[in-house]
């Protein structure tokens, strides 16, 4: 994910109990309004968005351009997605 600002890690709490998720036609989805989208076929597909913030806290104030400076029109080359305890 490339950050537009140059922030630094950041940790971003759910506000609901609505956190990442899958879909057997989708790939990663984090939150209940989609603040992340990942569609199907995301290498060659613009169609994935940011819905940031939905469910969770922003805590820089960037909301939608806060991961990729736009709300979509972007590709997913990779994804990991990793759960903390």
């Amino acid at each position: 994910m490339v950050n537009p600002r140059g922030n630094t890690p950041t940790v971003f709490r759910w506000k609901s109990s609505h956190g990442p998720f899958d879909h057997s036609s989708r790939h990663a989805n984090f939150g209940g309004g989609h603040d992340i989208y990942v569609c199907d076929n995301p290498h060659a597909n613009t169609s994935s968005y940011i819905g940031f913030p939905c469910s969770y806290e922003d805590t820089l104030g960037f909301g939608q351009a806060t991961f990729t400076g736009a709300y979509n029109g972007w590709c997913v080359n990779e994804i990991e997605v990793f759960r903390v305890n």
